[in-house]
């Protein structure tokens, strides 16, 4: 397999230190994380103020509400998935064959 140019150091790395060009750790999870679920705060509280003006002030909840809704919902569906996962991207996941023999 050819390398890359983009996967070539510009420069060795000091001793004791592993280049992480190839398959770079994932960072930013943390701040991932926070900046996921401060939107569906958010969400929830835009979407949460909207229906009840439209239910209990204005007395008529119309198709944009519903959609307004829908996407809360699959918000919270993408979230989910995201964290139903090891952590781990696929490219980092092992067969268990490999790691069981």
């Amino acid at each position: 397999m050819p390398t890359l140019p983009s996967n070539v150091p510009v420069a060795p790395p000091p001793p004791g230190v592993h280049s992480f060009l190839v398959n770079p750790p994932d960072t930013l999870i943390r701040t991932y994380s926070i900046v996921c679920f401060l939107l569906l705060g958010i969400s929830f509280l835009t979407v949460g103020l909207r229906l009840y003006t439209r239910a209990i002030v204005l007395r008529g909840v119309g198709a944009d509400d519903c959609m307004f809704v829908l996407c809360v919902q699959s918000f919270i569906f993408v979230l989910s998935f995201r964290y139903a996962s090891s952590g781990q991207r696929k490219d980092e996941m092992r067969d268990e064959k490999e790691t069981s023999g």
